[in-house]
């Protein structure tokens, strides 16, 4: 008795999906919903300001879409250029504004200093007016010493030289007593 039913219920199911079919010619295409730009192979972006590089982006799927103007990429692999040295942010996905002011990495973010400070998390935000990155979410800060601090909700300066986690601070501190005295 179950068999029939499930045959009754798929047969209905199909039979329901079977409309007429648009012709070609009567589909309407929204030219907003459509990518301005779209690269599927290694592409490499920079961001100069004053003859200075602040940034070099490498993906390896880049959209742009007309509506919001922002460029969305696949993965997110970013080489920061500091006056003390280089940092690198990696992520699964990201997108960043059509002013190139507002940077967001999700999945997977990663970011490792010149210094060897690192801070991993899902989500990443970069602004840069202010220069300093944020989160809300749940992050994992190594500082150089390799001393390890998590909680939620992160914001720091680019290289990580001044940062702040937000609530539900726990740390592991190596050899504290040398930092006590």
């Amino acid at each position: 008795m179950e068999i029939k039913t499930l045959i009754l219920i798929v047969a209905f199911l199909l039979g329901g999906c079977s409309g007429k079919k648009q012709k070609i010619s009567e589909l309407v295409i929204d030219s907003e919903h459509l990518p301005v730009q779209e690269f599927m192979d290694q592409t490499t972006m920079s961001l100069t300001e004053k003859n200075k590089k602040l940034w070099t982006l490498k993906t390896k799927h880049l959209i742009k879409y007309r509506k919001d103007g922002h460029i969305y990429m696949a993965p997110v692999n970013i080489t920061y250029f500091t006056s003390q040295g280089e940092s690198l942010l990696s992520s699964d996905s990201g997108h960043v504004s059509n002013a190139f002011d507002t940077l967001i990495a999700t999945g997977n973010v990663k970011i490792v200093t010149y210094d060897k400070k690192q801070v991993v998390t899902t989500y990443i935000a970069w602004h840069k007016k202010s220069n300093k990155v944020f989160s809300d979410r749940f992050v994992e800060m190594t500082t150089s010493e390799g001393d390890v601090y998590t909680g939620t909700g992160f914001t720091a300066n680019t290289d990580l030289s001044e940062w702040r986690i937000l609530k539900n601070v726990k740390a592991k501190i190596h050899n504290i007593n040398a930092k006590i005295n």
